[in-house]
């Protein structure tokens, strides 16, 4: 009922949209919202748009570099993405924007545990590291 068609690079999608503010750093949905497939994502979060050139007007250095941090926060971004559609998660078969939120909310929520317990085991591999007790690729963490 509430779902709506987009138009992306000659592709047709109709549904709905998960938008995630992510945690650079650790790469965890701090925020998420759900729209129809016709909401632009700069209207829900601050997005992270690319300047463009043309050939009459290229890019600043400036503008070339405000591009290269962007570049690097998307594909941040982009893994949570990847993470779940190899989750199976792009797929939402609901009815009404309260279900798919519902549901796309659970997506990021098992996204997130997935990705705590990979780096809590980063982190337990790099104080058992430090502290001498793995030796000769036998490790005391399972």
């Amino acid at each position: 009922v509430d779902a709506r068609w987009a138009k992306k690079n000659q592709e047709k999608h109709y549904g709905y949209k998960n938008h995630v503010n992510v945690d650079e750093a650790n790469k965890l949905v701090q925020n998420y919202a759900v729209s129809d497939a016709a909401v632009h994502d700069s209207q829900v979060f601050e997005s992270q748009i690319h300047e463009k050139g043309s050939r009459r007007h290229p890019l600043t250095d400036e503008q070339k570099a405000s591009n290269r941090i962007k570049s690097k926060t998307r594909a941040r971004v982009e893994h949570v993405f990847g993470a779940q559609h190899a989750m199976g998660g792009h797929i939402v078969r609901t009815i009404g924007l309260a279900r798919a939120k519902a549901k796309i909310g659970m997506i990021n929520l098992v996204y997130n545990m997935k990705r705590l317990v990979q780096l809590i085991r980063r982190d337990a591999l790099a104080a058992n590291l430090r502290c001498g007790y793995i030796r000769r690729g036998v490790s005391a963490v399972a």
